[in-house]
């Protein structure tokens, strides 16, 4: 059989196995991370610019990971807490939760408008209410994220902390 009569056979195959042909990229932008200015968190704007690149790229790459081995890539609140966590993580080396607060439009008493937070309000939206128990919820996960170790596995983190969920972050000590 000659190599173009056995082409549609091969095709088939080729065509049930998209890793042989398919690739993913990752883009990212250059701008300051989550729209964030860097006199908000008293840097350079160089060094910020820098920086937000790290953040964004662990973001992305925590995504992706979570897309591969947990089977979601989710636009979720506690998917996002994860990305973001593991993105300050790896740009300061630990993490920052008064970024993640300002990020998501929490660093004061009251929420800022033009936040990430109200990425998350749903479809149809949380009433004000609701709202501001997801805002609880999110500042005691934030506080618990402060207080956890991570045991130095980035896989291991990222499961971990996507297993517990808003809930399981919020509502004590963080261990994995």
């Amino acid at each position: 059989e000659s190599e173009a009569e056995d082409w549609p056979s091969r095709f088939y195959e080729i065509a049930r196995t998209p890793e042989l042909y398919q690739d993913r990229f990752i883009i990212l932008s250059a701008g300051p991370y989550s729209a964030t200015p860097a006199a908000a968190l008293a840097l350079t704007e160089e060094d910020w610019l820098r920086r937000s690149l790290t953040v964004r790229l662990e973001h992305e790459c925590t995504h992706h990971f979570t897309r591969q081995v947990l089977g979601s890539m989710r636009n979720s609140l506690p998917e996002e807490l994860v990305a973001d966590y593991m993105g300050i993580v790896a740009a300061e080396g630990h993490f920052r939760s008064d970024w993640l607060l300002r990020f998501l439009g929490l660093e004061g008493s009251q929420y800022r408008h033009g936040g990430r937070l109200e990425n998350y309000r749903g479809r149809p939206a949380l009433s004000a209410g609701c709202f501001d128990l997801l805002q609880i919820a999110v500042r005691r996960a934030i506080d618990n994220l402060a207080s956890f170790r991570a045991p130095g596995d980035k896989a291991r983190t990222i499961i971990g902390l996507s297993r517990l969920g808003l809930e399981g972050m919020a509502t004590g000590r963080i261990t994995i």
